[in-house]
């Protein structure tokens, strides 16, 4: 609003200032809608007021528009009721991180996410290290999966990472019902 207040009292001339101005304006809306963008990607609505399942088939359809990989998703029924809402977020999270991941580091051309509940219960302790795996060629992608497994471990679950070169990476996250 500064910008097109400035840009209203500035007199139209040969110095340039009107169109700095524009060049301004222009930047200025691409943040605005770059931060909109994020803060949906972060966190959108969709996981407060839909669930879940209904955030975790926009992110598969938004990775898949984005990247051009083909993601398949397979989800149980009974996933909607299944996680409190700390749960739910951290699971939400760990699907942008992962592929994220894909993107950056895979070269992967189909990906399949899938959510199943078990009977079994997360152990305390345990799954892979991503540091102690020895395909970790970049810090981002450790740091990246460093959070995924912080994200697992503040809530009693695990991760494992297993990755064969050329053949695929399986990402597994376990985490006990609240």
């Amino acid at each position: 609003m500064d910008v097109a207040w400035l840009k209203a009292r500035v007199a139209k001339g040969k110095n340039g200032v009107t169109e700095k101005l524009d060049d301004m304006g222009t930047v200025v809306n691409r943040t605005a809608e770059t931060v909109q963008r994020l803060a949906t990607e972060l966190r959108p609505r969709l996981l407060d007021e839909l669930g879940l399942p209904a955030a975790i088939r926009w992110q598969t359809r938004e990775f898949q528009s984005r990247t051009g990989v083909v993601c398949d998703l397979e989800m149980a029924e009974e996933l909607p009721d299944a996680l409190d809402p700390v749960r739910a977020v951290a699971v939400f999270r760990i699907l942008q991180e992962t592929l994220t991941n894909v993107t950056r580091h895979s070269g992967a051309t189909r990906v399949l996410v899938r959510f199943h509940l078990t009977r079994r219960h997360a152990p305390r302790r345990g799954g892979q290290r991503p540091g102690d795996r020895p395909t970790d060629h970049a810090r981002l992608a450790f740091l990246g999966l460093l959070g995924i497994e912080e994200r697992a471990t503040m809530l009693g679950g695990t991760v494992s990472i297993r990755g064969t070169p050329g053949q695929g990476t399986t990402v597994s996250l376990t985490l006990p019902r609240a």
